[in-house]
């Protein structure tokens, strides 16, 4: 058993690699996509043939070798291992899409016959994410930037209710969600609903998926229709009132004209 020991002690031995041997593979890095592929490629081979003790000095040599645009990018972010260093390089210098590309993703970002409206909504913030990090990684006026957000999330909070399921999207529009998390919460109280009604309401029994109500349908719901009615009333009165203040200005605007005459 000892002889066996020290056999496996000394091979182990034999097969490590002198630390020096580890670094030549280690180039500098300055940013360029072009390069950043075989750069990490070589990174992952030292760190695969060194030993425990070896990785923190190879860690630490690689974070020396980053130049130029790599270097500035990195300067005010603490690593603590590789695999952070890694991902965040291939998230700053990796060949990724377009803003156009992922605005277009977004844009095109549907529910999918064989997907739930969680998944639906997993693979639609997926999307959002990436544009809203492109947008902030490609600004270059801090001011513009809260505004750019704004309307992503606008964009985003459109998409998602024109791309889920009709039966649902005809409901949040109907509901008028001011937000994305509002948006995501109804759809998936309503596909609960749904798979409850389904489950428990024989099929020719009318529900309503307005007011949650049976023996009709969201067509004929009267509590849709009289919301919409107020809804559409308290926009004439909004636009009565602009039209009234803007006669009572043309009329203070007469009577000035007139006294000074």
């Amino acid at each position: 058993m000892p002889d066996n020991a020290n056999a496996s002690s000394s091979t182990n031995s034999s097969t490590r690699l002198n630390i020096d041997t580890l670094l030549k593979f280690i180039d500098n890095y300055d940013g360029s996509r072009d390069a950043l592929t075989a750069w990490l490629t070589n990174c992952d081979r030292a760190f695969s043939l060194a030993h425990t003790d070896q990785k923190p000095i190879i860690f630490a040599f690689i974070q020396n070798r980053l130049t130029d645009r790599a270097q500035s990018t990195c300067a005010n972010t603490l690593f603590d291992k590789w695999d952070d260093l890694k991902e965040f390089l291939k998230s700053r210098f990796g060949n990724r899409k377009h803003q156009s590309h992922l605005l277009l993703d977004l844009q095109n970002c549907k529910q999918l016959s064989n997907e739930n409206v969680a998944q639906y909504i997993s693979r639609l913030e997926n999307s959002l994410k990436s544009l809203l990090s492109c947008i902030k990684q490609g600004n270059t006026d801090s001011s513009l930037l809260p505004g750019e957000i704004h309307s992503t999330n606008k964009l985003a909070l459109s998409t998602f209710m024109m791309g889920v399921n009709p039966s649902i999207s005809q409901i949040l529009r109907s509901r008028e969600p001011e937000t994305l998390n509002d948006a995501f919460n109804i759809a998936l109280e309503e596909e609960k609903f749904h798979i409850l009604q389904n489950s428990l309401q024989p099929s020719n029994v009318k529900m309503c998926k307005y007011c949650k109500k049976p023996g009709h349908l969201i067509e004929n719901c009267f509590k849709r229709q009289r919301n919409e009615a107020h809804k559409q009333q308290n926009n004439v009165n909004h636009l009565n009132c602009e039209q009234l203040t803007e006669s009572a200005a043309s009329l203070s605007i007469v009577e000035a004209h007139v006294n000074t005459s």
